[in-house]
């Protein structure tokens, strides 16, 4: 915060420090600073969002919407100031509809729970700013310096790590503004006497599926993996799956014609080479820089540059030979890595978790390992349909589906063992005189839950040279 602080200070701004929370300490700030215009762009949204606690991440945020806009309203009225411009989102519209949202567009009428306390702190933001025949500008997912899609932020570092999966088809939309084309449109309406709200965001919306793998393509890192929607429900929740499957994307019409403002990126797929990391070699864990629009070298200066790229890139290969531990694309590296015993133990219980429900899966089909129906108990028979051999045979379909899941995504397949032990050891407690089978399953959901947390170490891609 000092740092920003001096910053703006450098700039020649005049700082006043108060508690955004506090309606009197909020007052005697507005009316020491006295504005001819208020841009509230208050919130505290943790670096990394677990999507599973929504409520509990924007908890701060969401009381900086309500309470805390309810106090820089009155305190802009009373210091005198004529407009109110606040900061909403284009990522919450109604995901119903082909085409991106328009402001006219309702807000999700029915969204998952971890988000409902999010959207009612926005709706209730935009209500108080309509009150003060304000402005909202909704951005869109910001991209560039100091946000999550910078170089070092924590959805990048998820991506270099190969933890954002497609989910499902992968069609979830998103629309991406610049930071700079944020900070240009609230220029725009502070110049603009225009009120509503507008959508702040580029021309090109991208579904998930399109911008992901360019993403993980400009890290120099592996493909993004493809789950279902259920694996990601136990994974994510309903929020980050809908996120990822459903958002719908926003259109900025109004915005250039209000404001006459025009994003200076137009398209991520423009901005991403100037603004994201590009790979500067693709063995073993990537070396990246951020990419600097240059001129091309002609004549002698050509090769000196071709010779000190070569230079270069020849003496990040052999950092990058030291670097690589947990994937190596050599020989050597590769046994290396055999001889951790934490990999060793990734190797032993995703082989185990893949082999094991696929062979009992294929058994309860045969019954050659021993008389499988016995073992569920009468009041599961009683409510499912049909035999208890039918219910057997549902059964063995969802133990392949969890082995297949393990050998592919061992992260969530292990998680969805986790589920499917946990429903049969239920089962068996339930059913007299199989405590002891109960008991071990009780391991084995122990064993599974390590293979989940190790997984996410050990990923089962291997890059090569």
């Amino acid at each position: 915060m000092r740092v920003f602080v001096a910053a703006l200070e450098t700039l020649g701004a005049d700082v006043v420090h108060a508690d955004a929370l506090d309606h009197a300490a909020m007052r005697r700030a507005v009316r020491v600073a006295a504005p001819d215009v208020v841009v509230h762009l208050l919130t505290a949204i943790p670096d990394r969002i677990n999507p599973r606690r929504m409520s509990h991440d924007f908890a701060q945020t969401n009381r900086l919407r309500t309470e805390g806009t309810v106090n820089l309203v009155d305190a802009a009225a009373e210091a005198g100031a004529k407009r109110v411009i606040t900061q909403g989102l284009a990522t919450v519209y109604e995901p119903n509809g082909a085409d991106p949202a328009t402001e006219d567009v309702p807000f999700w009428q029915h969204p998952p729970k971890e988000f409902r306390p999010v959207l009612d702190a926005l709706r209730q933001l935009e209500k108080l700013t309509a009150e003060a025949d304000g402005l909202v500008l909704r951005f869109g997912r910001l991209y560039g310096p100091g946000t999550s899609h910078a170089s070092d932020g924590s959805f990048v570092r998820q991506v270099r790590a190969r933890r954002v999966p497609i989910v499902g088809r992968g069609t979830g939309t998103f629309s991406f503004p610049h930071t700079d084309d944020a900070a240009s449109a609230i220029a725009a309406a502070l110049a603009t006497p225009v009120n509503g709200a507008l959508n702040v965001v580029d021309d090109e919306p991208a579904q998930v599926r399109e911008w992901l793998p360019v993403l993980a393509d400009l890290l120099g890192a592996p493909p993004p993996r493809r789950i279902p929607r259920p694996l990601a429900r136990l994974a994510i929740g309903g929020w980050g799956t809908t996120f990822m499957t459903e958002q719908r994307g926003a259109d900025n019409a109004r915005a250039k014609r209000d404001l006459g403002w025009t994003p200076t990126y137009p398209s991520w797929r423009q901005a991403s080479r100037l603004n994201l990391p590009t790979p500067t070699i693709r063995s073993g864990l990537p070396v990246v820089g951020n990419a600097v629009p240059r001129s091309r070298p002609t004549g002698a200066d050509a090769r000196r540059s071709s010779s000190e790229k070569h230079g270069r890139e020849t003496t990040l290969r052999k950092g990058v030979e030291v670097m690589t531990t947990e994937v190596p694309s050599n020989r050597a590296g590769r046994r290396e890595a055999l001889s951790d015993p934490g990999y060793q133990a990734f190797l032993v219980l995703r082989t185990v978790f893949t082999i094991a429900p696929i062979v009992f899966g294929l058994d309860k089909f045969a019954n050659l390992l021993t008389d499988w129906p016995a073992y569920l108990a009468p009041w599961i028979n009683n409510i499912v349909p049909g035999s208890g051999q039918d219910a057997m045979y549902v059964i063995g379909l969802v133990e392949i589906v969890a082995g297949i899941a393990v050998a592919l995504i061992p992260r969530y397949g292990a998680l969805l063992v986790v589920a499917w032990l946990a429903g049969i050891i239920i089962n068996l407690l339930t059913l007299s005189g199989f405590y002891d089978v109960a008991l071990r399953d009780l391991g084995l959901l122990v064993a599974a839950l390590a293979l989940a947390r190790l997984a996410t170490k050990y990923p089962p891609a291997r890059h090569t040279s």
